[in-house]
């Protein structure tokens, strides 16, 4: 079966992924022919902060992704929920839930007027869940730079994993929702690389300081 990806292995600047992406978003075939079928020929932009981003479910996370794409040019969006159920196939009322856990999670300001919906962004660089999910990730990755790969996927990240679904991860995150400071940022980054660092030498015998971002 041909890869597709061949075509565009000679692509400055973009991964052969990446522009095959583009071009089929575009309606655009490797053989250079246009793909008559395709409606719609949006192309989305998430960054993999959000897409892998911990505590956020998929649901949530497929919501958020329509609201953004939907605004296009403009500063929000006004997209009705019966829409977005419809293009995610799922009903009103769960799109109703999740927009509300978005909204307790920072990711978006959300107002009412006149029975119509407003979606506004919310700074994701002072988003508490992505913070949170951020260092998760760069704290594996720490382990995984001087851990052999079975200890890790076999100890390592289990503990850590057990502990972003524990109380003290919320904490960390209703700390960084009341005060998303610089310097607080610093202080739980410390705090929580702490925490990992005990943990994974109290269970799994390794010891290993995660430096600091």
């Amino acid at each position: 079966m041909e890869n597709v990806l061949r075509y565009y292995e000679d692509v400055d600047g973009k991964f052969p992924i990446v522009a095959y992406l583009v071009d089929f978003s575009l309606g655009l075939d490797p053989a250079e022919y246009e793909v008559e079928w395709l409606y719609n020929k949006g192309y989305s932009t998430i960054p993999h902060a959000i897409r892998r981003c911990k505590r956020v479910s998929p649901t949530e996370k497929l919501v958020l992704e329509e609201i953004y794409m939907s605004m296009g040019f403009r500063l929000e969006s006004t997209m009705a929920q019966k829409t977005i159920a419809s293009l995610l196939d799922i009903g009103v009322d769960t799109v109703r839930e999740n927009i509300k856990k978005l909204e307790d999670k920072k990711f978006l300001d959300v107002n009412e007027y006149q029975g119509r919906y407003y979606y506004c962004i919310k700074s994701l660089s002072l988003n508490p869940y992505i913070i949170m999910s951020e260092l998760t990730h760069y704290a594996k990755k720490a382990f995984e730079t001087k851990t052999p790969k079975a200890i890790c996927e076999g100890g390592v990240h289990f503990r850590i994993e057990k502990l972003v679904k524990s109380q003290d991860y919320k904490d960390y995150i209703g700390n960084l929702t009341q005060n998303p400071s610089y310097p607080n940022i610093l202080l739980i980054q410390k705090e929580y690389f702490r925490q990992i660092e005990v943990i994974v030498k109290s269970q799994n015998g390794i010891d290993i300081s995660i430096p600091i971002i």
